[in-house]
């Protein structure tokens, strides 16, 4: 595969965004979009931290929405249809590995 292949194939994998830190409740959120290669994908809320009560660090994952997605052709948008019927753009989706 060349390189000009590699950057016009789908945005397939784990993408993070929308990183907020509570440092005085002593943990961190995120959102997790995961598209899969048969155009399913899930939005998924993560907490992260030991909180104010506990020495020990653990990760919540908690899904909120799911859906199919498309690509935009010669564009970096992909639009997802949520199952409540919803549809959402998001611009320039990029991958991170998890």
């Amino acid at each position: 595969m060349s390189a000009g292949d590699d950057a016009a194939a789908p945005p397939i994998g784990t993408h993070k965004f929308g990183f907020k830190s509570y440092p005085e409740d002593r943990y961190s959120e995120w959102k997790l979009l995961t598209l899969n290669e048969d155009g399913t994908a899930k939005l998924d809320v993560v907490q992260e931290g030991p909180g104010r009560h506990s020495s020990e660090s653990t990760t919540h994952e908690k899904t909120l929405k799911i859906g199919t997605w498309l690509a935009t052709e010669g564009s970096s948008k992909i639009a997802i249809k949520w199952e409540d019927g919803t549809v959402q753009t998001f611009d320039e989706v990029t991958k991170n590995s998890r």
